[in-house]
């Protein structure tokens, strides 16, 4: 099982889950369903933000040791106001899959986490230049996409017409 995420259509924004809590909490009782991207469908399921609020047994407290019940707590706190400023939007949930159909998809996307996407790098971080990212991701653990020449040239383009489309 991957991790888990809502994400906003109309945004383009997502934020994680909570993994398997969002699965065992969420998934399993039928509170939402998964997408088929995994699958290679293309089916996008519509989440009630309404009933993932009122899901009591996902906001309640986990098990697990005290390190891993804080850390879930602080996760669906910013999941909660992600469903609250996107409950009148298109909601859907899945895995990473999604942003990758169409394969190129990922550089649209907006995390609510710290993942370093091209919006990201703009919109939250400020990033002006592209040597601002290879001196950020030099000193941290570099994203999927870094690695792949590819992905690191569409990320490079997207970030560039970004910055462009902020200036002008």
């Amino acid at each position: 099982m991957n991790d888990l995420y809502f994400r906003c259509e109309e945004c383009k924004r997502f934020i994680d889950a909570g993994y398997r809590w969002a699965y065992v909490t969420l998934v399993r009782p039928g509170i939402v369903a998964q997408d088929d991207f995994a699958e290679g469908g293309n089916t996008l399921p519509d989440v009630s933000a309404a009933a993932v609020l009122a899901a009591d047994e996902y906001w309640k407290e986990s098990d697990g040791d005290a390190r891993s019940r804080a850390a879930l707590a602080s996760q669906l706190k910013q999941v909660k106001l992600f469903l609250e400023q996107h409950q009148a939007h298109r909601l859907s949930f899945g895995d990473m899959h999604r942003f990758h159909s169409p394969e190129d998809e990922w550089l649209e996307w907006l995390s609510e986490g710290d993942a370093p996407l091209p919006r990201n790098l703009v919109e939250v971080l400020g990033f002006s230049t592209w040597a601002e990212v290879e001196t950020l991701l030099a000193h941290g653990p570099a994203p999927w996409w870094w690695a792949r020449g590819k992905n690191r040239a569409a990320a490079r383009q997207r970030f560039d017409a970004l910055v462009r489309a902020r200036r002008g």
